[in-house]
């Protein structure tokens, strides 16, 4: 009997605490499903590690900058956990890397920044931040030295907000087992005089 209450416990809890029915997160990358259009690209993010990879460069004799900002939607009860960055020189790169990494909660663009990150090297880099988001705007390597080429991994971490009502359900339930707990022992010691 203990068993079937516990197993019964640990369904509900799971049930309370799991991420709703969603789309796998996103793995986007760009050296297989397009270039990143800067300013325009958007990702609809799902619960999970959603990824996004690619590659962007400094002026050049070459051609222009790639820079490879883009906006993101998250799920509706969302809150963005983490984003960690993972920077790498590129083929063709002279060794310099971007100096900054940024993301802002929406438009415009440099007045609502929620990640500032200064790089200017090579490394992984990674941003706790827990926050109820609905969108992001401008996420992206910024800041580059002529002639650099870096390979790049954002990966963003979204999970639901937690729901204090799911957890209001949660007490009856444990209080009614212990009750039910209490009064099979009342039981028991009665059934022994």
């Amino acid at each position: 009997m203990k068993h079937k209450i516990g197993l019964a416990m640990a369904a509900m809890a799971i049930g309370l605490w799991s991420p709703p029915g969603s789309a796998a997160p996103v793995a986007y990358d760009e050296a297989v499903s397009g270039d990143i259009i800067d300013d325009v690209t958007e990702f609809a993010l799902e619960f999970g590690i959603n990824t996004i990879t690619g590659t962007v460069n400094g002026a050049s004799a070459q051609g222009a900058v790639d820079f490879d900002n883009f906006h993101a939607t998250l799920p509706a009860n969302a809150m963005l956990e983490s984003i960690a960055v993972s920077v790498s020189d590129a083929v063709g790169g002279n060794g310099d890397f971007a100096n900054l990494f940024q993301a802002a909660s929406q438009e415009p663009r440099f007045s609502n920044i929620i990640v500032d990150l200064v790089i200017g090297t090579e490394g992984d880099f990674f941003v706790p931040l827990n926050l109820p988001l609905d969108q992001l705007r401008f996420v992206g390597l910024n800041s580059f030295p002529t002639g650099m080429v870096n390979d790049y991994t954002i990966t963003l971490d979204v999970v639901p907000v937690p729901e204090p009502a799911a957890l209001l359900l949660l007490f009856p339930a444990v209080a009614a087992i212990g009750f039910v707990r209490r009064r099979q022992d009342t039981l028991r010691r009665t059934r022994r005089l």
